[in-house]
């Protein structure tokens, strides 16, 4: 079982203590400065990180799981006390929070399809 929390913030909404927890991590991935995942309807490879609200807001580092919600496997992606960001490739306009770095937020990322990890970048030791 893994418990978590994401506050309210600019990047995403909140995961507070009341959302659904029925996850079972099968294998921990390690923590990554960032993860590269096929995203949307266009199937874009787009680079995701953990995301803090500390300073004003700023990438962290992303920490993955191989796990099953509902009975589904996946990879749960888990960031900042902000949740994960997906950044914006070139030429993409992301959620329009000027302040923040052009993407997407969200509390945690699920990926279905194992196929849509593109790959991990280590963090500096």
């Amino acid at each position: 079982m893994l418990n978590g929390y994401v506050k309210q913030t600019s990047n995403s909404d909140s995961l507070d203590l009341g959302w659904d927890r029925n996850i079972t991590v099968i294998e921990e991935l390690g923590s990554y400065t960032n993860a590269r995942v096929h995203v949307g309807a266009d199937h874009k490879v787009r680079t995701v990180v953990g995301w803090t609200d500390l300073l004003g807001g700023s990438a962290t580092t992303i920490s993955a799981y191989r796990a099953k919600w509902h009975g589904a496997a996946g990879i749960l992606l888990c960031g900042g006390n902000s949740g994960v960001r997906i950044l914006a490739n070139d030429g993409e306009a992301g959620d329009g929070n000027a302040h923040l770095t052009s993407g997407w937020g969200m509390p945690v990322m699920w990926i279905d399809e194992e196929d849509d990890l593109v790959g991990f970048d280590h963090a500096e030791a």
